[in-house]
C-alpha cells in the first residue's frame, strides 16, 4: 500500500521495527535520566508499550533506542505520526525536541553528521492536567503509551517543498488550485516541475509568496471522486533537488439548508463512531486491521465513519480514500467544562496546535467532508463561546470549503450553535435516560428523538442547518445473552440499534448518524469501572476482537436497504 504524501528524491532511513527499550516509571519525563537508563529488551515502534504483558497498566515512561548510520553530513527530519502522551527526542545524548501534543502529526528537524548516531524516543503515558489538559484521566478512552501512528527518518534539502494543498474548484473541468507551500532557505521565485497521474510534465516558473506560490490547473482525463467511485489523482511538483507526490479526489461537499451535498447531490450519513484501537496493539494498528475494519463497516451498509475522538491515522484515511469510506475527523478534547479547564490558555494553545496539524495534514483526503472538534465540551456556557468561535475561524480559515461541526450532549440551551455549519448531538436515550424498571426503555428512543428535532427546528440559529446524531447507543457484553432482554445483553442492543435505525432510515431531517460505536475499546477505569465492565466502553456493534454482536446484523439489514 502506497502511503501519501511521496517525497521520493529524499534519503529515507527505515525505522520501523524492533527498538531496544527501556521502562522508567518514578521519575517524570522532564526529569529522565539518559545515563541511568536499564535496555533490558526489544519492543517494536510504531507500537504502545503497555499493551504487553510486563508493562499493562502501568504508568511511567517508555524509552526506546536505535542506532542509525549516514554517509555524510545532513538536515534530518523525525515525523511522528501520532504518540502519546507526552514525549522527548534525542539524537547522540542531545535533546532534539519535545512534545506534550497526543496524537498530532509532529515534525523534529535536526542536523546530523556522517557517522553512526543513536536515535532515543522517549513516551510517557500519564495523564498531567497542567501540560496535556487535552488528555485528563476522565477521558473515556485509554492512555496508551507510545508511537501511535507513522514514523519516518529522512532527509531534508535546504530548499524543499512541504506539501501541496489541492482544492476542487470545477468538476466538470477537473480544475484544482494547487497551493504549493515551501520551507528551508525559499528564494523569491523557482522554476518547479508539475505533472498529474505520472503524465507529461510542465516546467513552470514561480513567484513565491509568504513561502506559497498559487496555480490553477486542469487535471488531464477527471474522474470525480465519490463513495460508489472512489477515483484518485496524483499530482506530483519537483524543484531542484526535491520533490513531492500528493493524492487527491475531486469532490465536493457543500450544505444546501437542511441538506449535505456531495457532488451536487443530496447525501445521507449512516456509520460508526471509530475508537483506533486494538487490545493488542492499543491505538498503534496494522493497515490489515484497517482494511479489515472498513470492510466490515461497508458489509453493514455503512457510508460514514465519525474519527473519535482525536486527529486520525493517515493510513487509516488513505484506505477510506481507496473505498469510498466518507469521514468526519476531530481534534483531541473530550468532556471539557468551562473554567479553569476550557478557558486554560494552555488547553487553547493546544486546540489551535492540534487542529492546524490535523487540517494540514489531512486536507487532500476526499474521504474527508467535516472538521469537528471539542466533544463534548461546556457548550450550554456563555463563557465557553469566545473558544467555540476561536477554532470554528481558525478551522475556517485553514479549510474554507469543508464544513465546521462539534458534538454536543443531549441537554438543552446550548449557547454556541451559531459556530456550527452541521449541528450534531450525541444522546443516549433508552441507555442514560431511565432507571425506572417500569418502562421499557426502547420505546423511549423514538419520541426523544422527535423532540430532539422539534427542539433543534425551534432554535433560529439551528433551524435551517443539517442534523447528525453524532453518538447514540446501548452496550452489550459479548456473549451475554437473556430471554428477558435486559440491559446489557447483546438483544437489548440489537432492539435498542433496530429503533434507532429504523427512525434515522426514515427521516429526513436526520442528515446522518454516527452509531457509538463501531467495536468496544478500553478506556481509563478511574471512577467509573462499575459503567464499564470489563474495563471496557462495551457498546461497540463489533467486540474489541472484531466479532459480531447481534446488533450487526440488525444495523446491515436496515442501512442496506436505505
Amino acid at each position: 500500500m502506497s502511503h501519501y504524501p511521496c517525497f521520493d528524491l529524499r534519503e529515507k532511513i527505515e525505522l520501523g521495527g524492533n527498538w531496544q527499550f527501556a521502562f522508567c516509571e518514578k521519575l517524570p519525563l522532564d526529569m529522565l535520566n539518559l545515563h541511568a537508563l536499564n535496555f533490558t529488551g526489544c519492543l517494536p515502534l510504531p507500537g504502545c508499550f503497555d499493551v504487553f504483558e510486563q508493562f499493562a497498566g502501568k504508568k511511567g515512561t517508555g524509552c526506546y533506542r536505535t542506532d542509525f548510520t549516514l554517509k555524510k553530513e545532513a538536515l534530518l527530519r523525525l515525523h511522528i505520526g501520532g504518540m502519546g502522551l507526552a514525549c522527548r527526542i534525542f539524537c547522540d545524548g542531545k535533546e532534539v525536541g519535545s512534545s506534550h501534543m497526543p496524537f498530532t502529526p509532529l515534525d523534529f528537524d535536526f542536523r546530523a553528521g556522517a557517522g553512526c548516531h543513536t536515535l532515543l524516543i522517549a513516551v510517557d503515558n500519564r495523564c498531567d492536567e497542567e501540560k496535556i489538559p487535552q488528555f485528563q484521566l476522565e477521558c473515556d478512552f485509554y492512555a496508551y503509551g507510545g508511537v501511535y501512528y507513522e514514523l519516518s527518518l529522512s532527509t531534508l534539502p535546504e530548499f524543499r517543498i512541504e506539501r501541496i494543498q489541492v482544492t476542487t474548484l470545477d468538476l466538470d473541468t477537473g480544475c484544482v488550485k494547487l497551493e504549493v507551500r515551501f520551507g528551508g532557505d525559499v528564494p523569491e521565485e523557482t522554476e518547479l516541475s508539475l505533472s498529474f497521474d505520472n503524465g507529461a510534465e510542465e516546467n513552470v516558473l514561480c513567484r513565491i509568496t509568504d513561502r506559497r506560490a498559487v496555480l490553477e490547473r486542469n487535471v488531464p482525463f477527471p474522474r470525480v471522486w465519490s463513495p460508489d467511485s472512489p477515483a484518485l489523482h496524483c499530482v506530483r511538483c519537483a524543484i531542484r533537488g526535491d520533490a513531492v507526490t500528493e493524492r487527491f479526489g475531486l469532490r465536493k461537499i457543500e450544505i444546501r439548508g437542511r441538506s449535505l451535498l456531495l457532488n451536487g447531490k443530496p447525501l445521507k450519513l449512516l456509520g460508526v463512531n471509530r475508537h483506533e484501537h486494538h487490545p493488542d496493539f492499543g491505538y498503534a494498528l496494522p493497515d490489515a486491521i484497517h482494511v479489515n475494519d472498513l470492510m466490515l463497516m461497508k458489509q453493514c451498509g455503512c457510508n460514514f465513519v465519525r474519527g473519535s475522538h482525536y486527529p486520525q491515522n493517515q493510513h487509516f484515511l488513505d484506505c477510506c480514500d481507496e473505498m469510498g469510506i466518507l469521514v468526519w475527523e476531530e481534534g483531541l478534547a473530550w468532556g471539557r467544562k468551562p473554567s479553569p479547564n476550557l478557558l486554560n490558555p494552555v488547553f487553547r494553545e493546544s486546540q489551535r496546535n492540534n487542529l492546524t496539524a490535523m487540517i494540514q495534514t489531512s486536507f487532500n483526503h476526499p474521504s474527508v467532508i467535516l472538521w469537528g472538534f471539542l466533544n463534548e465540551c461546556a457548550s450550554t456556557e456563555t463563557e465557553s463561546k469566545p473558544v467555540y468561535a476561536e477554532l470554528a475561524a481558525l478551522v475556517k480559515r485553514l479549510d474554507p470549503c469543508r464544513p465546521v461541526t462539534f458534538a454536543v450532549v443531549q441537554t438543552r440551551d446550548h449557547q454556541v450553535f451559531e459556530f456550527a455549519d452541521v449541528i450534531s448531538m450525541n444522546c443516549y436515550p433508552g441507555w442514560y435516560d431511565t432507571e425506572d424498571e417500569e418502562i421499557r426503555t426502547i420505546d423511549n428512543i423514538q419520541p426523544f428523538l422527535r423532540d430532539t428535532i422539534g427542539y433543534i427546528d425551534s432554535l433560529p440559529e439551528t433551524r435551517d442547518k443539517p442534523f447528525i446524531i453524532s453518538e447514540i447507543g446501548a452496550a452489550a457484553l459479548p456473549g451475554f445473552h437473556d430471554r428477558f432482554h435486559a440491559r446489557w445483553t447483546e438483544e437489548y442492543q440489537a432492539d435498542y440499534h433496530q429503533a434507532v435505525t429504523e427512525f434515522v432510515c426514515g427521516e429526513d431531517r436526520v442528515a446522518g448518524v454516527a452509531l457509538w460505536m463501531f467495536c468496544d475499546a478500553r478506556t481509563g477505569m478511574q471512577g467509573r469501572i462499575l459503567r464499564r465492565p470489563r474495563g471496557f466502553n462495551n457498546k461497540g456493534i463489533f467486540d474489541e476482537y472484531r466479532r459480531p454482536k447481534e446488533a450487526v446484523a440488525v444495523v446491515r439489514k436496515n442501512f442496506r436497504r436505505q
